[in-house]
């Protein structure tokens, strides 16, 4: 676990794995449980190898943002979608 002297940690559970800040990482964990991938709410599609990103809504529920690539690609989704929920609130 990484952990920077911001006031925002940002944190990774592997080392290569792109970052979520310490509140993103908060909402997703309580609504994943830990994958393979290193990033709550990032799973790998066995048949097709890419990367599934789900985050979880302004209504507490679980909404997916689509098949993703790279885990980064899928991260940058998570991000965008809980910094658009921060422009609605």
């Amino acid at each position: 676990m990484q952990i920077s002297s911001s006031t925002a940690p940002a944190v990774s559970i592997k080392p290569d794995a792109p970052t979520l800040s310490a509140s993103e990482l908060a909402r997703q964990s309580s609504a994943f449980r830990a994958t393979r991938t290193g990033v709550p709410g990032v799973v790998r599609v066995n048949n097709s190898g890419s990367f599934r990103a789900t985050y979880v809504a302004a209504d507490g529920k679980p909404a997916r943002l689509g098949l993703f690539d790279t885990i980064p690609e899928a991260v940058t989704a998570i991000k965008g979608a809980y910094a658009a929920l921060v422009e609605v609130a």
